[in-house]
């Protein structure tokens, strides 16, 4: 069985020989001698350790050549593996029903992958922000409602999540669909919301079932795995 950071692998880079263990591989023999350097292969990989091995995994065949964009299944596949589809409901003082919804699409990784960060902002067109919620690690996180409906929501509509979180990402587009008609606004709304967020990743707290009784949980999509698209 594949992990998620494995499926992500094969998602992003598929070529076998773009795996490269402890060592320098034949994906930079075309590189002029004099930029074989370890700078310059740092700048082009990012690196995590799977167990007790330690891999890199280049970046050269995930951009698209007529744009040097980062290829769009490379953002399937990390958001598959490092990302999250959230809704997070809390109370506000400043709304009508005392309550507020966010919806957020966030991929988090280490301190040192930030310029990754910034090549995936960049590859949605510079939309959403870049933020550092703890000492080791950043984000790209979008909260805009217009930006996840114009951005986000076609993206992987059309380049298909392929592990269980795109059960995940099904519930969120319903969520991102009723406030686009500001269902979120009226009491009926904000229940059917509450259901459906109850099956969003690890569910509601405790303190929401308090304010929430009426709360059932929708059927969460079943996810069967699917096949890894070929990005070629």
């Amino acid at each position: 069985m594949y992990s998620n950071r494995d499926k992500f692998c094969f998602l992003s880079h598929n070529l076998p020989n773009q795996i490269i263990t402890n060592k320098h591989s034949d994906l930079f023999k075309d590189l002029p001698a004099n930029r074989l350097n370890n700078k310059v292969i740092q700048k082009h990989r990012f690196f995590y350790k799977l167990g007790s091995q330690s891999r890199y995994y280049s970046t050269f065949h995930v951009r698209n050549t007529n744009n040097n964009k980062l290829n769009p299944f490379f953002i399937t596949g990390i958001t598959d593996a490092e990302g999250t589809f959230s809704c997070i409901i809390r109370k506000s003082v400043g709304h009508r029903l005392g309550w507020r919804v966010e919806v957020i699409y966030q991929i988090g990784l280490h301190k040192k992958d930030l310029e990754l960060l910034k090549e995936i902002q960049d590859f949605y067109g510079g939309i959403g922000l870049i933020t550092k919620p703890s000492k080791n690690m950043c984000a790209f996180r979008v909260s805009s409602l217009k930006e996840l409906s114009e951005k986000i929501l076609p993206h992987f509509d059309k380049y298909n999540l392929i592990t269980q979180k795109l059960g995940d990402y099904l519930l969120f587009k319903q969520i991102v669909s009723m406030m686009n008609q500001a269902l979120h606004l009226t009491e009926d709304g904000i229940q059917v919301i509450m259901n459906i967020r109850a099956s969003l990743n690890l569910g509601i707290s405790v303190a929401h079932k308090r304010a929430f009784p009426k709360t059932i949980p929708v059927k969460r999509p079943i996810i069967n795995k699917g096949k890894i698209p070929n990005p070629e």
